[in-house]
């Protein structure tokens, strides 16, 4: 046991983390098809229609960007995804 002097700083203290609240169980969503299943070989689209003008945007994609934009909206709207 090392003795303490007037020089040794004494230990610092142990942090106490909180432990987190448990989260509350919830029914998972019913996870439509578009989550999960990806059509290939055809044009991917990113559209924003305005009620009496019609198409107002177009952005085309690469298959890529749409199964990654469909990963996220899946994840904002809570529904889980199979591993790939």
């Amino acid at each position: 046991m090392q003795k303490r002097t007037k020089h040794t700083p004494a230990p610092e203290p142990e942090a106490i983390t909180p432990t987190p609240a448990p989260k509350p169980k919830t029914e998972p969503a019913e996870v439509p098809d578009w989550v999960n299943d990806t059509p290939r070989d055809i044009d991917y689209d990113l559209q924003m229609y305005e009620a009496h003008e019609g198409e107002m945007e177009h952005i085309a994609l690469t298959r890529g960007e749409y199964i990654q934009i469909k990963a996220h909206l899946a994840a904002m709207r809570g529904y889980a995804q199979k591993a790939a």
